[in-house]
């Protein structure tokens, strides 16, 4: 897992990352209206635009067999980040997840599902 470091109480915020699997644009934006979280994410030739972060184990796992990474919330009460403030005070974190990752979490989830 990767730790998004440096994630502010900003409205909009922006960050470029260098994996070994090619470079990805990430757009982190929060709205008072909707109270919460949203990003964006460039990697290649796909766009993911306006998804609501939310606490789950692999946000994009719908995009499982497009791209080699994922990416998690979590947070210390187990609910999404609504604060425009979780990620500054430490109530939120947010990882990349690598292939291997994304796989072992797809993996527990199904193993969840049938046990």
């Amino acid at each position: 897992m990767y730790k998004i470091k440096n994630i502010t109480s900003e409205y909009h915020q922006e960050f470029n990352f260098n994996f070994s699997f090619g470079d990805v644009l990430f757009k982190l934006y929060y709205s008072d209206n909707l109270l919460g979280w949203f990003f964006s994410i460039e990697y290649e030739d796909l766009i993911i635009n306006n998804m609501r972060l939310t606490n789950f184990p692999n946000i994009l796992n719908q995009f499982n067999l497009v791209i080699p990474f994922g990416l998690t919330c979590k947070t210390k009460n187990g609910y999404d980040a609504v604060s425009r403030f979780d990620f500054e005070k430490g109530n939120a974190t947010l990882y990349f997840l690598d292939k291997q990752e994304v796989n072992d979490v797809l993996n527990y989830e199904l193993r969840r599902m049938y046990d």
